[in-house]
């Protein structure tokens, strides 16, 4: 299993490579999660959210630079 994250990403749920490989299942091809692009500063509340699929099974292969 492979996940990609870009250099400005933080994340912060603990333990998450844990619960991404106890609910991994052989078959899938990629897996998806949530991003939370951005968040307001003064209540902490996500403004803006979308999902993401950079999870991959091991038939994926990364090449070359990113946009990093």
């Amino acid at each position: 299993m492979y996940f990609m994250a870009d250099l400005d990403e933080d994340i912060k749920e603990d333990n998450w490579p844990f619960y991404v490989r106890c609910n991994w299942n052989p078959l899938f091809l990629r897996g998806s999660y949530t991003y939370n692009r951005a968040i307001d500063p003064a209540t902490g509340a996500v403004t803006q959210q979308f999902i993401e699929y950079r999870i991959h099974n091991n038939s994926w292969h990364y090449k070359g630079v990113v946009h990093e």
